[in-house]
């Protein structure tokens, strides 16, 4: 059996912010890989906020509190990014 330690968010972040650039140069609609860069981004400033104690609860725990599993999480987030426009 193998146990899982979570990343501190701030790692997390920073892990979605790459993410979100390798699929941007994937995009060949500059509409489209420009809101990828802007998530990367808003992942980036997430990232140095989480770095701070207070802010270090963080998504994870937000979704915890929330009574939100990880599957339903990622429902609402692709919902969201759909929404945006961002589908990916």
């Amino acid at each position: 059996m193998r146990t899982s330690v979570p990343l501190p968010e701030s790692q997390r972040c920073r892990a979605r912010a790459l993410e979100c650039r390798a699929t941007a140069d994937l995009f060949r609609v500059d509409f489209a890989r420009h809101h990828m860069l802007k998530a990367a981004e808003d992942f980036d400033r997430i990232a140095r906020e989480a770095r701070i104690p207070h802010v270090e609860i963080g998504i994870s725990a937000q979704r915890k509190e929330a009574g939100l599993s990880d599957g339903e999480e990622r429902k609402a987030s692709a919902g969201r990014q759909f929404a945006r426009g961002i589908a990916h």
